[in-house]
């Protein structure tokens, strides 16, 4: 499953996060830290609970989970003190605040071929929708057509470049 947000993809498949298209480093538990908060958006989750999930059985300083949400912040270019994806509940724990869509890996296949553009979904969860309507089957898709993958929202554009005028040997 591929979880999109803001510039950043994460991809719990390869276990591997991307910002701007770039693989950003993080640690083990920082990835599952994400992970946990992007899958239960947007309830927050207390500290006993994430030291659980993060640590089970196991006695960690109090210091360690501030410093793994720390790490994630900085890898998803997050501040404190204005939050666009983690939240702090001061006293309490963390949540995932920010928008997200998940798109599975093999969701949907857009073919392009002969000057013709055709969508077809693979058996995804969320479904795949042309202009509001789940599809059943191909669809081709037009200049302008909206369509959805699972919660991520799409405009297809065709941009056609001008034909090159004839040219006669003198």
């Amino acid at each position: 499953m591929r979880l999109i947000f803001g510039a950043c993809v994460l991809d719990t498949e390869t276990r591997q996060l991307l910002r701007a298209g770039e693989p950003v480093h993080l640690t083990p538990k920082a990835f599952e830290l994400l992970q946990g908060l992007l899958e239960r958006r947007p309830r927050v989750l207390s500290k006993a609970e994430l030291r659980e999930q993060l640590w089970p059985h196991t006695h960690v300083h109090e210091a360690n989970l501030p410093n793994l949400v720390a790490e994630v912040r900085a890898a998803v270019a997050d501040d404190a003190r204005s939050p666009r994806f983690i939240r702090t509940v001061h006293g309490f724990g963390y949540a995932f605040c920010g928008e997200a869509a998940a798109v599975s890996r093999r969701h949907a296949r857009l073919r392009i071929s002969s000057g013709q553009a055709v969508l077809e979904d693979l058996g995804s969860r969320n479904g795949t929708f042309v202009m509001g309507e789940r599809l059943a089957g191909p669809a081709h898709l037009g200049d302008g057509d909206e369509f959805r993958l699972g919660s991520a929202l799409f405009t297809f554009r065709v941009f056609r470049t001008p034909p090159f005028p004839e040219t006669r040997d003198p």
